[in-house]
């Protein structure tokens, strides 16, 4: 059995004027990309709902969440605590299983292995980073498509039960492939990443055109919650041929070393911190 208990709170994970149907997706999303992140299959979702601002918000809300438990043949409830002060707080629990043998863990990274992404990086962060400096707008189809990752996030579940018992370790990126990384990086390991690898879509690449923005919103924004999986070079065709069977896209970025930290090499990274995603920095309030 995989569990996982995640919470999201307004302000600090969605704007206050998101649309209730993709906060009520978001909460699926976020907590259906656990479960993928071990290679589980997702059976049930809890959504506990406090601070609603009425119901119209809520049945929306629970549109957006049973929408996407339904996609996934999962049974999903709702509690709702409409009265609580504060902002909207959204706690869910998910359950799934898995072959224990085959579940994906965090601690089987080796030297040598590859590292490995599913679809593509830093949309989210860069649709975040519009709308933080006043530069998104309506009606632009690139920044829509931006702005779709963001609040419309697609957790990978058939990518990772495809995955399970051939990838060494992984997790689903949240706070950035940078950041995320460092927790299958056991002490004594590393990782070297290629920045001229970093997947990136077509909207990022023409909204962001220097290549030193690009490779921070890859490498730093969270909320992608694409899968970072280490393999073995042997096994990397299997775990190729597994993913395209889910249509899943995936792109070696790098590799897990001996040593300490990450390490990226490549155009627009000779100036680049990799630390990861911190929600809505403190500087960016919205």
């Amino acid at each position: 059995m995989a569990v996982s208990v995640d919470t999201l709170v307004c302000g600090v994970h969605f704007f206050d004027d998101a649309p209730a149907l993709s906060v009520g997706h978001k909460a699926a999303a976020v907590n259906l990309s656990d479960m993928a992140a071990m290679g589980a299959r997702p059976l049930w979702l809890q959504a506990f709902v406090h601070g609603a601002p009425g119901q119209a918000w809520m049945a929306a809300f629970r549109d957006g969440f049973e929408r996407l438990a339904a996609e996934h043949r999962t049974t999903p409830k709702l509690y709702e605590e409409p009265h609580s002060e504060g902002p909207v707080r959204i706690t869910v629990a998910v359950g799934g299983n898995v072959n224990a043998a085959a579940a994906i863990r965090r601690d089987g990274a080796a030297p040598g292995d590859l590292v490995v992404v599913t679809g593509t990086l830093g949309d989210a962060g860069a649709a975040l980073t519009l709308c933080l400096d006043g530069e998104f707008k309506d009606g632009h189809r690139d920044h829509a498509a931006l702005l779709r990752r963001l609040e419309y996030p697609l957790p990978r579940v058939g990518a990772g039960i495809a995955a399970a018992g051939v990838a060494s370790a992984g997790l689903d990126l949240s706070d950035g492939l940078a950041g995320d990384l460092r927790h299958l990086l056991r002490t004594g390991l590393g990782a070297r990443l290629d920045a001229e690898r970093l997947p990136l879509s077509g909207a990022l690449r023409r909204c962001f055109p220097r290549p030193e923005a690009r490779v921070e919103l890859a490498l730093n924004s969270g909320d992608d919650y694409e899968l970072c999986l280490t393999v073995r070079p042997d096994l990397l065709t299997t775990l190729q041929d597994r993913l395209v069977t889910t249509d899943t896209t995936c792109t070696v970025v790098g590799e897990v070393v001996a040593g300490a930290g990450v390490r990226v090499t490549g155009p627009g990274s000779s100036s680049l911190t990799p630390v990861g995603y911190q929600h809505f920095a403190a500087s960016k309030t919205p």
